[in-house]
């Protein structure tokens, strides 16, 4: 009896071997033949990620509205604050209303694709934003947004940015 219950134990442990072995070398091979399209995935995201900062540097805040996709799932968490898209959309309007200039400038941007139709970028970021009246406001910090493939290409549906005083400029 102890010999066929060591004989199926042994049963069981190859077979979960197996279905591992299966499993991983599946996975591997759908990584592999979809690494082209990872890497178209993520340069869109690059893309995109670039257009929204040259967007901002402009002050360019229907350009930054198109880049987001309208729909009740997009929100954007920003310094405390959630903002659904209507929100956003009101935020973006005012917010570059009240500057005559921004630079911005992203220190690195972290790409990952999350799905085949879903990435997510993160960016440490500086900027400068200088208001009508000459102020100058130096800030740093990090900012996420995933985006999700449409008909229209890549759109932001979630974000959540982070901004303190920049303690590196003069």
């Amino acid at each position: 009896m102890k010999t066929i219950s060591n004989l199926l134990v042994l049963v069981r442990v190859f077979c979960i071997l197996t279905l591992l072995i299966i499993c991983s070398t599946t996975f591997y091979s759908c990584s592999e033949s979809d690494r082209s399209k990872q890497e178209a995935m993520r340069g869109d995201m690059i893309s995109l990620m670039n257009t929204l900062r040259d967007a901002a540097i402009e002050l360019d805040a229907e350009k930054i509205i198109n880049l987001s996709l309208d729909t009740p799932e997009f929100f954007f968490f920003s310094d405390g604050e959630v903002m659904n898209y209507e929100q956003f959309v009101k935020a973006e309007r005012e917010g570059f209303s009240n500057f005559a200039s921004h630079q911005l400038t992203w220190d690195t941007l972290y790409v990952k694709v999350l799905s085949p139709n879903v990435v997510s970028a993160l960016a440490p970021f500086h900027q400068s934003l200088t208001h009508h009246d000459g102020t100058v406001l130096q800030l740093e910090g990090e900012v996420t947004w995933i985006a999700t493939r449409t008909e229209e290409g890549l759109k932001l549906i979630y974000g959540h940015a982070v901004h303190r005083p920049d303690t590196t400029s003069n």
